[in-house]
């Protein structure tokens, strides 16, 4: 418990510092692409923690080139001016180093959530758009290395800290940092809100951009068959992708994947655009459905199931253009690892169930699981069911407990030289 590593008062300054931070980070507006305000404050932030060292990873347009960069359902993208931010404690270079992450933009608010725009405190609870997804992860890390700090023990590895740009739209920051794959690791914890359990697996991510092509008419000519509403092709385009998902859905509840027992993987409409008057036919729609995929198949398999559906339609065929704009396979991590089973440890002395399970969503864990081949948990502060919602919160004591499960995790870790 974080409780048994400094006195009273020194715990209280702690707590203070690190509401402090938070409640100003989440008063900063960091949709995707947007997050230069937002890694400036981390970078300062972080830059005052003794014995650290902080360093800008710039970004550019290049990034666009990379096959596994995800355009999302922004139209525009510039990383002119754009860094993520990278912090280490130094250690002697026994052991490989243990990475960090979490990332800084957030989803958008709507009109009615606007208030999540403007932080809250109530009864150690801090509402606000991020404070859960994914700020609160950030000041866990911030939590992490002022521990180290205020400690000041000498490890055996470095401890390196990426807190990143555009997770939401497919973790296009971590890709950047990621990239040239010249990061080597013995562990790496992805910091996500968990609710106390651990993902050493997570599904697919799949998003498809439906782009409806009809013809506008005024409605009293809709009976001389002058105009075609693109909202009809859209209604046609979702019953086809729904019929090819709920085939996968049964084929997921009679065979379903290791860990996965019991859950069928959901298709969402998450973002619908069409018309400007109620009596005009609209000439376009432009729909964004979410469609996840188990590792019992891939996205690979799941696109084509699509383009073949479409394919076999002759009106969808050519009035519907079908887009992946997010594409991220599973990443399938060891359940039963030394380094699983010990931070799990770690995560129960400090109070939560530590149960290991498959994560439901996906996270930037792909980036070190997969493309560095450094094994991976997803693990961090809040409840996911309040992350993207009106009700987005954080309590302000599990942002400590669960950075001090992390801390108690490196220094057992650090012992098994």
């Amino acid at each position: 418990m974080i409780e048994n590593k400094m006195d009273p008062m020194a715990l209280e300054k702690l707590r203070a510092d690190v509401t402090d931070f938070l409640f100003h980070f989440v008063a900063i507006r960091s949709y995707p692409n947007e997050e230069q305000e937002a890694a400036q404050y981390c970078y300062d932030a972080f830059s005052k923690i003794e014995g650290v060292t902080v360093r800008k990873l710039m970004m550019d347009n290049s990034l666009m080139d990379n096959p596994l960069w995800c355009p999302g359902p922004l139209d525009k993208h510039d990383y002119t001016g754009h860094f993520n931010v990278e912090v280490v404690w130094k250690g002697t270079g026994e052991q490989e180093p243990i990475y960090i992450n979490a990332h800084m933009d957030t989803v958008t608010a709507s009109e009615d959530d606007a208030y999540l725009l403007t932080p809250t405190i109530k009864d150690g609870v801090l509402y606000g758009l991020g404070a859960c997804d994914d700020k609160g992860s950030i000041a866990a890390i911030y939590t992490v290395f002022r521990l180290l700090s205020m400690q000041g023990v000498k490890l055996p590895f470095d401890v390196v800290g990426h807190l990143v740009c555009e997770e939401e739209i497919g973790g296009n920051g971590a890709l950047a940092v990621t990239k040239d794959k010249t990061y080597k690791g013995q562990a790496a914890v992805v910091l996500e809100p968990t609710f106390g359990r651990i993902y050493p697996t997570h599904r697919c991510g799949l998003w498809v951009k439906l782009t409806c092509h009809g013809a506008s008419c005024h409605t009293a000519a809709i009976h001389t068959g002058k105009g075609i509403s693109s909202f009809d092709l859209f209604l046609r385009a979702y019953t086809t992708l729904k019929k090819v998902h709920d085939a996968y859905r049964e084929e997921c509840r009679t065979n379903p994947p290791l860990h996965y027992e019991g859950y069928l993987p959901p298709l969402n409409v998450g973002m619908v655009h069409l018309g400007d008057w109620p009596s005009k036919v609209p000439p376009v729609a432009v729909a964004y459905a979410s469609v996840a995929v188990l590792p019992n198949s891939s996205n690979s398999e799941m696109k084509a199931r699509i383009r073949a559906a479409f394919d076999a339609d002759d009106e969808l065929r050519k009035s519907v253009d079908c887009e992946f704009v997010f594409d991220r396979e599973c990443s399938v991590g060891d359940f039963d690892s030394d380094f699983v089973r010990s931070f799990a440890a770690c995560v129960k002395a400090n109070g939560y169930s530590g149960e290991v399970t498959p994560q439901k969503a996906l996270s930037d864990m792909y980036f070190y699981q997969e493309v560095l081949g450094i094994p991976t948990v997803t693990f961090g502060p809040g409840d996911g069911m309040h992350a993207h919602s009106s009700t987005e919160q954080i309590v302000l004591e599990d942002v400590l407990k669960s950075a001090n499960a992390i801390h108690d995790w490196m220094l057992v870790t650090a012992e098994k030289r």
